[in-house]
């Protein structure tokens, strides 16, 4: 696994959001503090069938739309090697495409430095 620089303040946060079926959820992850860089080797977001899933880091997508998530929750490995970094905001964009609403868990991990 990627080592986070000597000082680096640890990251890992959890989500959960449900989405009703034919809709999407934008979960933005922002630095807690001012002029750092996050860095975020696991992206984790609960498999489904019947989703696609994104990534965007400070406007870029990093993760194009596609059937499987970054990592599942249930694995949580490292899926960004070097880690994918940002400065001002990730978004997680999960789309429900199937008629039923349901609920998906994520967590990323890494370091603010």
């Amino acid at each position: 696994m990627s080592e986070p620089p000597e000082g680096a303040t640890p990251v890992h946060a959890v989500e959960q959001v449900s989405v009703p079926g034919g809709q999407r959820a934008r979960i933005t992850f922002t630095p807690e503090q001012s002029g750092t860089t996050f860095s975020l080797p696991i992206i984790a977001i609960g498999k489904r069938a019947g989703t696609t899933y994104e990534v965007i880091a400070d406007g870029v997508t990093r993760y194009a739309q596609a059937a499987l998530p970054p990592t599942d929750v249930d694995d949580l490995s490292e899926c960004f090697m070097p880690p994918l970094e940002f400065q001002t905001k990730l978004e997680l964009i999960i789309r429900n495409t199937g008629d039923k609403e349901q609920t998906y868990g994520m967590q990323v991990v890494g370091w603010e430095a």
